[in-house]
């Protein structure tokens, strides 16, 4: 199956795999780069990661794991 996305925002996707913040991108916890997602670490802990720190620190997407980061600049959320 192909991700599709609408205006940035995903669909198609199960709803617990994304999570959609309005504003500025937040940062990585573990590093100075973007945050991509947002999501429990095989260390136990929960935090912002880049894609590098996902791959290598996290446990995977959905419910009780992660999700990934949609941010929205502007405008209203539409998640239909």
């Amino acid at each position: 199956m192909v991700w599709k996305k609408k205006e940035g925002i995903p669909y198609n996707r199960p709803k617990n795999t994304y999570r959609i913040l309005k504003g500025e991108q937040p940062k990585c916890d573990f590093c100075s780069e973007l945050a991509w997602y947002d999501g429990l670490t095989i260390r136990g802990m929960w935090g912002y990661m880049c894609r590098e720190h996902f791959t290598g620190l996290g446990v995977g997407l959905g419910l009780g794991k992660g999700q990934e980061i949609v941010v929205v600049r502007g405008g209203d959320v539409n998640e239909n």
